[in-house]
């Protein structure tokens, strides 16, 4: 297998700080009178609504087409080393958020590497940005623009043990799924080294729903 990890290093968790809320006595001294009374009226059963457009309906300022040069990568997917076809190295999900402005990815790979990535469009450049961090303290930004048929993005990647170095990053559809593949530069960009090469597939049951959509 290839160097398919994404950027691994180590790091350390924090935890925000808690503390209890004051307790509204007005609240406990009502209770037994609701005991003792007529039991609230329960809302009327409306249709179903989903999570995700109840708390991020679709944004009009990110209606253009620019905003969704992206939704290619968008789904649920089994992820393979190219050159290991036969058998997922992780399990992705991307979804649209923040009302279709930006993607977020939820990456598991089988190793334990978990990574989280955010992905936009800044139309007030031009531009697209990619955010990545892992549970292994290593980040990485980088930003570019669309090239053909491609998302191609470029910038530094810092952490762990290993010196800084540029990161090249590029996206395009496959007839199989979705290419992703990484070059890093150690003398800013003159020469360029792989650092892995894999593809996204739809995870199968999403695919076998998508098939027998079509049958229908």
């Amino acid at each position: 297998m290839s160097d398919l990890t994404r950027f691994a290093a180590s790091t350390s968790l924090s935890v925000r700080a808690w503390r209890p809320l004051p307790i509204p006595w007005a609240a406990i001294v009502a209770v037994p009178l609701l005991a003792c009374g007529t039991r609230p009226a329960t809302p009327a059963a409306g249709p179903p609504t989903s999570t995700a457009a109840a708390v991020a309906p679709a944004s009009p300022r990110c209606a253009a087409h620019e905003f969704h040069q992206f939704d290619f990568w968008a789904g649920d997917w089994d992820v393979y080393d190219r050159d290991a076809p036969a058998t997922p190295a992780a399990r992705a999900h991307v979804d649209p958020v923040v009302g279709g402005c930006a993607l977020r990815e939820v990456y598991e790979q089988n190793d334990g590497l978990v990574g989280e990535s955010t992905t936009f469009y800044d139309s007030s450049n031009k531009t697209w940005h990619h955010t990545w961090v892992t549970n292994r303290g290593q980040v990485l930004e980088i930003a570019g623009t669309t090239k053909g048929d491609a998302v191609v993005l470029q910038g530094m990647h810092r952490g762990g043990n290993a010196p800084d170095k540029i990161v090249r990053m590029e996206w395009k559809v496959e007839k199989d799924g979705v290419r992703e593949t990484a070059d890093s530069s150690m003398d800013a960009g003159v020469t360029w080294k792989p650092m892995f090469d894999m593809v996204f597939r739809r995870h199968v049951r999403e695919a076998a729903q998508g098939s027998a959509a079509i049958a229908k």
